[in-house]
């Protein structure tokens, strides 16, 4: 019996920790900005942009967006607007959890959480 319930405190221990790592490991992306964004590109030093992570999906003003952040700190995040304007955003994303947009006149405003 004591080796069932250790076995079984054991495999908890590292249930919680993997699904800490993999919380710990997503980028929320907040959209209140009043515009749609169209594209959400990502890249780290001297790379080319990643593919598009919404796919065919909008990102419309009040939505959010959790993507896996990856291994590196250092990242660029370009969001691209409806009206097709590059809104670019460097960041060391290990410190942070999320990035809301806001409306700032002709460009988005990036608050980091």
């Amino acid at each position: 019996m004591k080796t069932l319930i250790a076995a079984t405190l054991t495999a908890m221990t590292f249930l919680t920790a993997g699904l800490a790592e993999a919380a710990g490991n997503r980028l929320e992306f907040q959209n209140y900005s009043g515009e749609d964004v169209i594209e959400v590109h990502m890249r780290g030093p001297l790379t080319e942009w990643g593919h598009d992570l919404l796919g065919s999906r909008i990102l419309e003003d009040g939505e959010s967006l959790s993507v896996r952040r990856g291994n590196q700190c250092e990242l660029d995040i370009m969001l691209v607007s409806g009206d097709g304007v590059e809104h670019v955003l460097h960041e060391n994303v290990c410190a942070i959890t999320g990035v809301e947009l806001t409306d700032f006149g002709d460009t988005f405003h990036f608050s980091t959480y």
